[in-house]
């Protein structure tokens, strides 16, 4: 055992004490002791600094308690200096029996198993002379890898013929194979005596996967109309929708009021009437030399309505001869060319 002694004691509220499952170890026995010794040091320090505190503040008035809380109020009354002395040497006796644990030689032994490692721990003896006692389990390894294989010996002496041994042979294999897409494989499985062995094997997995859909065929013939199905049930009546009385409406769920059609048919009436009727009559200019060829082109407008007439009369030409109409004007084209 060793004296212990600290210069910067700390004083703790709490005392650790030891667990069953501690290790019996001094470091975790010794912390109790050297925390209630660090507690008296503590005490002791501020007892002696309280005393001179007091000594200091010693005035004509004397208190014979230790509640003053504020300066200058007076000196502590001598009775209260043997009362403190009184506790300071009841402390002090109990730092001085104090004494720290110590401990016996401890013992342990060992199994020759091999498994999941563990360990019990128990004491027995006074703390002054604590025993402890390992029993460890388990902490033989397991056997290990086989190693390399030695040189080969030297070759030993021929020995006697043994006796001829039945002829090999075989028994009818069987087999079998699965519906399955997947991985192939076989299992090989022997049964009976080396004299009649028979073999399994056991396929799967050898069918392929589902092959790519191939082109579309032909459509063919409409079949007959089915009968008409029987009428379904009446639907319920849905929202009606709120009535718009303009033009003006960008957003889809409206109604449009009755007053907008008539306004509409006002609108396309006053618009027809201000379209003219206009009729173009143009004589085709043609070359001198072709007489009695008297040609008209009519262009007709009439409101949305348009027409066109090309009309020829009188026309005759040689069979060693060619005519050309001459172009009507822009106001009276047709919207794409004809033959005349």
């Amino acid at each position: 055992m060793k004296d212990y002694t600290t210069d910067n004691p700390e004083f703790s509220d709490s005392i650790r004490i030891l667990d069953p499952d501690d290790e019996g170890h001094a470091d975790n026995v010794n912390v109790t002791t050297k925390q209630l010794l660090q507690n008296t040091l503590v005490l002791h320090k501020k007892l002696v600094e309280k005393i001179s505190e007091v000594m200091e503040m010693f005035k004509t008035r004397l208190i014979n308690n230790l509640l003053a809380s504020e300066a200058g109020k007076g000196a502590l009354d001598a009775h209260q200096g043997k009362l403190l002395k009184d506790l300071y040497d009841s402390l002090n006796t109990k730092v001085t029996g104090l004494k720290l644990a110590d401990f016996g030689t401890p013992t342990a032994s060992v199994d020759a198993n091999t498994g999941t490692p563990s360990v019990e721990v128990t004491t027995s003896g006074p703390n002054t002379a604590k025993v402890f006692n390992f029993v460890f389990r388990n902490l033989k390894g397991a056997t290990g890898a086989t190693g390399p294989k030695g040189a080969t010996g030297a070759t030993g002496p021929t020995g006697a013929t043994g006796p001829a041994g039945a002829s090999a042979g075989f028994g009818t294999p069987t087999a079998s194979v699965d519906a399955n897409t997947g991985t192939p494989s076989v299992e090989v499985t022997t049964s009976g005596p080396n004299t009649a062995k028979v073999f399994n094997f056991v396929f799967r997995n050898l069918k392929g996967a589902t092959g790519a859909t191939g082109p579309r065929g032909a459509t063919g013939a409409t079949g007959p109309t089915g009968a008409t199905g029987a009428t379904g049930p009446k639907g319920d009546k849905g929202d009606t929708p709120s009535l718009v009385n303009n033009l003006l409406a960008t957003a889809a769920g409206y109604a449009l009021d009755a007053r907008q059609g008539k306004a509409l048919d006002d609108k396309i009436t006053a618009l027809n009437g201000k379209i003219a009727i206009k009729t173009v009559s143009v004589n085709t200019i043609f070359s001198s030399t072709y007489s009695s060829a008297t040609k008209y082109g009519l262009y007709h407008c009439n409101g949305l309505e348009v027409q066109l007439e090309i009309r020829v009369y009188n026309f005759s030409i040689t069979a060693d001869r060619v005519g050309t109409i001459a172009t009507l004007p822009a106001e009276a084209r047709p919207s794409g060319n004809r033959m005349i």
